[in-house]
């Protein structure tokens, strides 16, 4: 039996802004970064950069079915204090192979929170199937 890969067919770029305190990976006051086309997408890339002075936290992502949130991956988040010459906190998480979203059925979107008050960008690079 032969397999046949997936390709996305037509890229898509997904981004939000986080800023609200969040510490409950239960019910997470969370934002949507990349909803999933109908016939399903794939993630390839997951960028974040602060947009200010850090202090050490955490950046959750979650996926998310339409009612219900699911933890997936914590990022550790270091502190840095923005000047001349110093570049804010940014993390990548690359996925060569592509992270499978299903458009219809489970986990639909991918979502994003900070443990700590500060502002995020959270840009996820992939494409529909």
């Amino acid at each position: 039996m032969s397999a046949t890969p997936s390709f996305t067919s037509t890229p898509r770029i997904g981004s939000a802004l986080i800023s609200a305190a969040s510490t409950n990976l239960a019910t997470p006051t969370a934002v949507a970064v990349f909803t999933a086309a109908a016939g399903g997408s794939r993630i390839h890339r997951i960028d974040i950069c602060a947009q200010t002075t850090t202090t050490a936290g955490l950046i959750h992502l979650f996926w998310y079915d339409g009612s219900n949130y699911r933890i997936w991956k914590s990022i550790d988040v270091d502190a840095i204090t923005l000047a001349a010459g110093t570049p804010p906190f940014q993390a990548t998480l690359l996925f060569p192979e592509g992270i499978p979203v299903p458009g219809t059925t489970g986990f639909t979107a991918l979502y994003a929170a900070t443990h700590v008050a500060e502002a995020f960008v959270v840009t996820a690079y992939g494409g529909d199937l």
